[in-house]
């Protein structure tokens, strides 16, 4: 099983959370290299962030101040090992445009 560390994070708006995801898939978030691995999904102003633990702790160190962290989890799984109900609801929101 796959772990990593969540995070999170409430922004301006949706213009500034889609730059967020860009970033993250870009490879660089707030001067931060997120690698390969990392990811982020958004809604209205709200974002996702997963990263290794060594990288979420760039991040939290570099957060811009218009930036309010809300929530950070570690040891989140993996989507491929979690269970089929977790997936369902997962999946759910994806379906529901959330």
């Amino acid at each position: 099983m796959a772990f990593s560390v969540a995070m999170l994070v409430q922004v301006t708006g949706s213009s500034a959370a889609d730059q967020v995801v860009a970033d993250v898939a870009a490879g660089s978030l707030w001067s931060v290299n997120m690698g390969t691995t990392s990811k982020a999904a958004s809604y209205s102003d709200l974002v996702v962030v997963t990263a290794t633990e060594t990288r979420m702790a760039q991040l939290e160190d570099t957060v811009p101040e218009e930036v309010e962290i809300l929530l950070t989890i570690s040891g989140v799984e993996a989507f491929s090992s979690r269970s089929d109900f977790a997936k369902f609801w997962c999946l759910l929101g994806i379906a529901e445009g959330l």
